[in-house]
Parts: structure tokens; C-alpha cells; sequence
């Protein structure tokens, strides 16, 4: 019998039509009882047909060629010297050309909602990868972010970065870089970690957990379903790929609908998110997360950030990741490494 993580674990192949007769038969089972998964398959199967259409959307016909034809065969003839003749043919032509050519470079365009698509489209494909993040709070002085904090804690001028490599879809890498070093190992639902400086033990993040940073997650359940009022930014070169460049606000009421848990945090609060998306692939290069909480939610709260900044980097798609627990040939923990409660 399959937990409620196992099931959720297969229920992209399930809404994909790739699953096998005996893993379909153990998924309907169990979603007749359980409403949470059931849920859960219900939105796979609903984005799934939201990337299919937008994805497979025909190009607009091209009109120009037509239009273009229409004005070099109706043109009316006139009697020219023969030594003319190319150079008053060509006129007519380029001066189509010209008012054709913002009508035909258009109609090539990909909007930001299907490069999104794509993209989501794309992550499902990436089975492992590697992540870098830096977090940020907004300084009211300054009216600038800082590379200051981590969760609760907050570094005194440290600069504090984070690396994670993941292998889809449950074994995880965490390094995190601030005042001392973290490091964390998950292998499914087990976690450890070890620390050195003045950091302390964070709990494990849990495979449902950390599949919230996943590229499939973010531009799917995020960007299909949430985002809006996406504008399109010049093109941008990230470690030497060029990306679509997007950024859009989140549709509060969809969010705090979605995660009813947190509407206590979120209800008034903005979140802006922009994306960086490979022209060649489409996969995902970096992600941007700024959210900015209400003056209510801070009054009721004041132990949160008020603004805060989060920068994800990924790279290393599909490449060979070896990920394994600290232990030696006895199943021993290795030196400085312990078991941390998972969240």
C-alpha cells in the first residue's frame, strides 16, 4: 500500500498517459478514498491540458505572402526603357516588403504565455539538475536588498548563498554558505545534515517539500494558473544562454485559495515573480521571487520580513548527479553528520 508522497510522485506520468496498467490500477484505488490526491490529480490533468493547447496553438497564416502577391500582380505595366525596367520592378517589391514587415515578423512571435507553456512543457522532461539561490531583505534606509538573511537568521554582513542539486524525484543536495556552512542530504523522506560556525540545525526539507523550487512546479502550478499581468523585458544572457525575459504579478485571491494555510501571511501581501527561459530549449535559466507583505499582516506578525527577495539559478540539466546518505559500509553515520527531523 502506497503513501500519500508515493502516489503524488506518479501522478505527472498518470496525467501524461505514460504510467503502467499496474501503477494506474494503484493510483485510481487509492484516489477513490483519498480526497487530497484526487485533488491533486484533478490540477495535473487540468495543466496538462492547458500546456497541450497552448503549446499545439497554429501559427497565424501568413498573410503577407498573399498580400505581397496581390500588389506585384496587380500592379498596372508601363512602357519603360528596357535598362530600367529592374530598378522600377524592385520599387514596388521593396516598398511591400516594408509595410509587410510588421505584419509578418508578428505573426511568428511567441507571446509570453506560450514560451511559458513551452517551458513548463520543457521541465517535465529535466530528471536532474542543480540550483543555486541567494536570499535578500529590503533595507528602508537604504531602499536597497541585502545579501543579510536566511529564514530567521540574519548574517552580520556575511554574504549568504545556497546550492542544491536534486535528482527527480525525491534525493536532494542542500550547501547553504553564510555565518559557517550547512549542509544537508535528503534520500526520500530521511534527512541529515552537519554544520559548522554558527549555524544551527534547520529541519530537513522533505521530497514534498523541496518540489516546490522544481522548474515543473514553478512554471506550471505557479504560472499557468496564478500569474498575471505578465510583461515581457528585453532579452537577457544568463551564464551565457539568451532568454525571454518575463514578469508578472500573482493573483493573490488564486494563491491564498490554493495555500489556505498561509492566508494569514499572504492574504494582503504581492508577490512579483519574473522569469529568464532559454530561447533555443526553453528550459528555465533563473527565477526572481520578491514578495512584499501588507502593513496588517506586519502589525499581526512582526516576526516576518517585510519585503524579502529570493534568486534561483539552475543549471546542469540532465546530468549524471550521485546523491547518497553519510553513512559508511556498516550504515554508520560519518563523522559531524545527524539525522534531522524531516518537516
Amino acid at each position: 500500500m502506497k503513501n500519500c508522497n508515493e502516489i503524488k510522485q506518479m501522478l505527472s506520468a498518470y496525467a501524461d498517459g505514460e504510467i503502467s496498467n499496474e501503477d494506474k490500477k494503484v493510483v485510481d484505488q487509492h484516489i477513490q478514498t483519498c480526497t487530497g490526491c484526487k485533488k491533486a490529480l484533478n490540477e495535473q490533468m487540468e495543466l496538462r491540458a492547458k500546456l497541450t493547447s497552448m503549446v499545439n496553438t497554429p501559427a497565424l497564416p501568413n498573410e503577407g505572402g498573399k498580400i505581397l502577391a496581390a500588389v506585384t500582380n496587380n500592379r498596372t505595366p508601363k512602357k519603360t526603357r528596357p535598362w530600367l525596367r529592374p530598378v522600377l520592378v524592385a520599387g514596388p517589391v521593396v516598398l511591400a516588403l516594408a509595410i509587410l514587415l510588421p505584419i509578418v515578423i508578428p505573426s511568428a512571435a511567441l507571446t509570453p504565455e506560450k514560451v511559458l507553456a513551452k517551458a513548463g512543457a520543457a521541465a517535465n522532461e529535466i530528471k536532474s539538475y542543480r540550483m543555486t539561490g541567494e536570499y535578500y531583505i529590503y533595507d528602508p534606509v537604504t531602499k536597497e536588498y541585502a545579501l543579510r538573511a536566511f529564514g530567521g537568521i540574519t548574517f552580520s554582513g556575511d554574504r549568504y548563498s545556497e546550492q542544491q542539486e536534486f535528482i527527480i524525484p525525491s534525493n536532494y543536495y542542500r550547501d547553504i554558505t553564510g555565518a559557517g556552512t550547512y549542509e544537508a542530504i535528503g534520500i526520500g523522506e530521511k534527512a541529515y545534515g552537519r554544520v559548522t560556525g554558527s549555524l544551527g540545525y534547520a529541519p530537513g526539507m522533505a521530497a514534498s517539500e523541496w518540489q516546490q523550487y522544481m522548474p515543473s512546479e514553478i512554471l506550471t502550478r505557479k504560472t499557468l494558473s496564478m500569474l498575471v499581468k505578465i510583461e515581457e523585458l528585453p532579452d537577457e544572457n544568463i551564464d551565457g544562454v539568451l532568454c525571454y525575459h518575463y514578469r508578472g504579478s500573482v493573483d493573490m485571491v488564486k494563491f491564498v485559495n490554493e495555500y489556505p494555510q498561509q492566508a494569514g501571511a499572504f492574504r494582503t501581501s504581492t508577490i512579483n515573480e519574473e522569469f529568464w527561459i532559454g530561447k533555443d530549449d526553453y528550459i528555465i535559466r533563473q527565477f526572481k521571487d520578491e514578495i512584499i507583505r501588507g502593513e496588517d499582516i506586519m502589525a499581526r506578525l512582526p516576526m516576518l520580513t517585510a519585503q524579502t527577495l529570493e534568486v534561483w539559478k539552475y543549471s546542469d540539466f540532465n546530468v549524471s548527479i550521485t546523491i547518497e546518505p553519510p553513512l559508511d559500509a556498516q550504515g554508520n553515520l560519518l563523522s559531524g553528520w545527524v539525522v534531522i527531523p524531516v518537516q
